[in-house]
Parts: C-alpha cells; structure tokens; sequence
C-alpha cells in the first residue's frame, strides 16, 4: 500500500496517502461528490476523505472510480485531464469557429489520423 503507516489500518486520520487525482477526473467529468460515491458504492464523506488524502484506497475501489470516471486507474494517479478531454462538444464548438477552409484542413488532418 502506498500510505504513510497507521497504527489502525481502518482508522481515519490527518496523515496523508499517495495523491491521487481524483477529484479533478470528477470535476472534469462533471460530477457532484453525491454522484460519484453513488457510482462507486460508498458515502459522500469517504469519497471526500479520499480525495483530501486522508483515507486509504485499494485496487478495487481505484478500478471502480477509474470506470466511473471514464479513465484509467494510470490516470487517477499520475495526472490530471486536459481541458478538452474527452468532451467533444468542446471539438465541435472550435470548428464551428473556423472558417470553410480551415474546416476543410481539419477534415484532411482529422482523415489522416483515423489511417
């Protein structure tokens, strides 16, 4: 486990654990505490404590969140997300700015990386 020791491995307290990023995956994910503890099957204040670095997290729960979040468990612990990850309105709403040919450009770069 990556935590700092505890003479209770169940106990809550102040120490902190191994960061994480899971509070940003589920800001970015746009979703409430309320929600992704539902997703995940515990209670708001555990995911609350998790996020803070306060409560300890296994492989399981890091899988669950990862689903939940439509991420990697790779990602929870190593990064944040983009801006624009993941959120294709964003793509849509940036080449509708564009003019003719330059949606024409990105219709040829986007043709060449889908080979």
């Amino acid at each position: 486990m990556w935590a700092v020791e505890n003479s209770s491995p169940m106990a809550k307290s102040s120490q902190k654990y191994r960061r994480t990023f899971l509070k940003e995956w589920r800001i970015h994910r746009d979703l409430t505490q309320a929600q992704l503890a539902e997703a995940m099957d515990i209670s708001e204040t555990y995911l609350s404590d998790l996020e803070r670095g306060i409560r300890r997290y296994n492989q399981d729960m890091l899988e669950t969140a990862a689903e939940a979040l439509n991420c990697s468990v790779v990602d929870l612990l190593t990064r944040k997300p983009a801006p624009a990850e993941g959120k294709s309105e964003d793509v849509w709403s940036m080449l509708s700015e564009l003019d003719e040919a330059d949606r024409q450009r990105a219709a040829v770069i986007i043709s060449t990386l889908k080979r």
